[in-house]
């Protein structure tokens, strides 16, 4: 079985239809649930935003709600971890 971590690796350096090729070929329903997540986390993580407090430091400036969207976010990455796990 692959991980999330494999499988968004794959997404950044093969793509999407190279990695979706390669799941099928598995023939193992949990690959397919699992990079059916792994493509959700990636889109999520590729559309948030990045926005700095000034031009010289680059610090990341945070709003509450990209808090409440990154807590939520590592908390649905910890929630499919610990589910994978059981299986």
């Amino acid at each position: 079985m692959m991980g999330y971590e494999e499988l968004i690796s794959g997404l950044i350096k093969f793509g999407r239809g190279n990695v979706q090729e390669f799941v099928i070929r598995s023939e193992n329903l949990n690959d397919a649930i699992t990079y059916l997540w792994a493509e959700l986390l990636f889109d999520l993580n590729q559309y948030s935003t990045f926005k700095t407090k000034d031009l010289l430091n680059f610090e990341k400036k945070e709003k509450e709600n990209e808090n409440k969207f990154h807590s939520s976010f590592s908390q649905a990455i910890s929630h499919s971890k610990n589910n994978q796990e059981k299986d």
